[in-house]
């Protein structure tokens, strides 16, 4: 027996929705401004009506060879791994870089005095279902940029200084979790995505794309 639409959890039916229309435009069923048009509506409204009525006229379904292709390139980047579980990171009068390809450990135990530090999490692995980044910022700006796949919880408090958050994206509970806190004094930290949700979907239909040619 069928559930009824309405009865059935919005970001399930989001997520479905979504998939049929990378699925479709990836195959060169609709144009790439419809696949955005319809894109946005999907990732916006929370009306399981409108969401169906973005695919209707799509024939073309979700297949195996597709989850295994969105499970490689849009995983949740937790990998179980060797990484420590604690790592110190101190600037002082000095910039400080994590990006790019890195084993994530478990807690980040970061001091900036007068100093940069940018945490990427972008392409990292995570070896831990939770991460724990405990600041101590002073006189300092940091940045950290986080992928639209993960939970995060900011935890910090400020004296004379700011925390800026610039996030989107749902919860997911089989996703790694970031959990910042700490003290920001007479300082400033980011924390923010390099992409979009819908930057992320949209390079996912034209990886597709070129792979069927």
């Amino acid at each position: 027996m069928t559930v009824t639409l309405t009865d059935r959890p919005i970001e399930k039916v989001r997520e479905e929705v979504i998939d049929q229309l990378i699925m479709n435009y990836s195959h060169g069923q609709i144009s790439l401004a419809a696949f955005e048009r319809r894109l946005d509506i999907a990732n916006q409204t929370d009306d399981h009506h409108l969401l169906v009525k973005q695919v209707e006229d799509l024939t073309l379904q979700v297949d195996e060879s597709y989850t295994e292709s969105k499970n490689e390139s849009l995983g949740t980047h937790y990998t179980p791994g060797n990484a420590v579980e604690q790592e110190n990171i101190t600037n002082i009068l000095s910039s400080n870089k994590r990006i790019g390809k890195w084993d994530v450990p478990k807690e980040l135990k970061c001091f900036s005095l007068l100093g940069n530090l940018v945490l990427d999490f972008s392409e990292a692995r995570f070896t831990h279902p939770s991460v724990r980044i405990k600041l101590m910022s002073l006189l300092s700006d940091d940045t950290i940029y986080v992928p639209d796949n993960v939970n995060v919880i900011i935890r910090t408090s400020n004296v004379l200084g700011s925390t800026n958050t610039k996030l989107e994206g749902k919860t997911n509970p089989e996703a790694p979790t970031v959990i910042i806190e700490g003290l920001c004094m007479l300082a400033s930290t980011n924390v923010k995505m390099k992409r979009t949700v819908k930057q992320r979907f949209v390079e996912f239909a034209e990886q597709l794309k070129q792979m069927l040619g």
